[in-house]
């Protein structure tokens, strides 16, 4: 008989009654066996080597790499993922040993608007909030591990100016994004914008102790006459720019008539932490 044909053999009102060993084709030989179903997950009792698998009532495969009574079993990778974006904890899934890590920081928060008296017209467009870093990298975990997930708040939007004096009256700053961390690895989030800041754009965060690190985009900056705020860095990966890690915009300034006071920035968008596995 076929190596099909022994497995096949081998089996008796789905119990293993012999050793199934397929050869398979040159540079696949390690040995390998369908040893049955579960209604769900891995087996849990009975005894199994290293190269068995079963197809759960769910349709999930589950393989044995370690031998032993019931030996420790994997779900093959890419088989799922879960968003975070606020601060909970991550429970690895059975089955799972590695996961991919992507994290966000959070977006820094725009500048308030200049408040300007009656009749002193525009002074600027203010600057808006960074976007926050962003890592990326695989990491090494147990089943049933509990791993606590931080993710970065947006940063405040700076107050506006008032319309107080006789002058123009500067906005107030933007938050710092907050941190986004996980199982070691973190992303500082987006500076806030400076009002009045005319040669730079507030810095976008980083992400530290991972292989990938991609900064966030630097807010725009100050533009001359412009009722308009300067718009917010974008966060470090496109996917989410807008929607995590985003900076927020500059405030618009007042018209310099009814109503005086400027307006308050946009907040920064809320970081996000992606773990797939």
């Amino acid at each position: 008989m076929n190596n099909i044909e022994n497995g096949i053999s081998a089996l008796d009102g789905g119990h293993i009654t012999g050793p199934v060993t397929t050869a398979g084709l040159t540079g696949a030989t390690g040995a390998s066996r369908y040893v049955g179903a579960t209604t769900a997950g891995a087996p849990v009792s009975g005894t199994f080597i290293v190269g068995d698998f079963i197809i759960d009532h769910t349709g999930v495969l589950w393989i044995c790499t370690i031998a032993g009574t019931p030996g420790t079993w994997v779900k093959p990778g890419n088989s799922g993922y879960q968003v975070f974006n606020t601060s909970l904890n991550f429970i690895v899934p059975a089955g799972i040993t590695r996961i991919y890590v992507q994290i966000f920081g959070g977006g820094g928060g725009g500048a308030g608007g200049y408040g300007n008296a009656t009749g002193t017209g525009l002074v600027g467009g203010v600057p808006g909030g960074g976007g926050g870093g962003y890592a990326g990298l695989w990491q090494v975990v147990s089943p049933g591990q509990s791993l606590p997930v931080t993710v970065g708040a947006g940063g405040a939007g700076g107050a506006g100016g008032s319309a107080s004096g006789s002058g123009n009256t500067i906005g107030g700053t933007g938050g710092t994004g907050g941190t986004s961390s996980f199982n070691g690895v973190s992303c500082t989030g987006g500076n806030g914008g400076v009002p009045g800041n005319t040669t730079y754009g507030a810095a976008g965060g980083t992400g530290y102790l991972s292989p990938l690190i991609v900064p966030g985009g630097v807010g725009g900056y100050y533009t001359t006459y412009s009722s308009s705020g300067a718009a917010g860095g974008l966060s470090a990966n496109g996917m989410y720019s807008t929607s995590f890690g985003a900076g927020g915009q500059g405030g618009p300034q007042s018209p310099g008539y009814s109503p005086n006071a400027g307006t308050a920035g946009s907040p920064g968008a809320t970081g996000l932490i992606l773990i797939m596995w």
